[in-house]
């Protein structure tokens, strides 16, 4: 359909952020580490799925990891387009959702280091 949506998102308060930019940095990396986990490693990846959805079936562990694994993004950067999906949605039930910018919700800078840094190589070497 050519909608962008994003398949997850993390929040944090701006003033957060602000004061704990090392924690945010080091979430951000943790995060995309799982990521690559998740992307690289089937037999952990269903491990975790089962773990925290109570799927016990090995074919259907399989079919829920195979579908998710290639829709998380290696480097997980925000959208313009997707935020403003979601604002769309979100203007149905609120109308001021339309007055803000999908860019103030958006901080890349976090996913922008590790890149610039050669951190995705070293989790995607192929």
């Amino acid at each position: 359909m050519g909608l962008e949506f994003p398949f997850v998102g993390i929040v944090a308060k701006k003033s957060f952020i602000k004061d704990n930019m090392d924690t945010v940095q080091r979430f951000v990396r943790a995060y995309v580490e799982a990521i690559a986990i998740y992307k690289n490693n089937r037999d952990l990846a269903m491990k975790i799925t089962s773990k925290y959805t109570g799927i016990k079936d090995p074919a259907v562990l399989a079919a829920t990891v195979d579908f998710y694994a290639p829709k998380l993004q290696r480097v997980p950067y925000a959208t313009v387009g997707g935020i403003r999906f979601v604002l769309d949605q979100v203007a149905v039930r609120d109308p001021r959702a339309k007055n803000y910018a999908p860019e103030s919700f958006m901080d890349l800078r976090f996913v922008k280091r590790l890149e610039d840094s050669g951190f995705f190589q070293a989790l995607y070497p192929k």
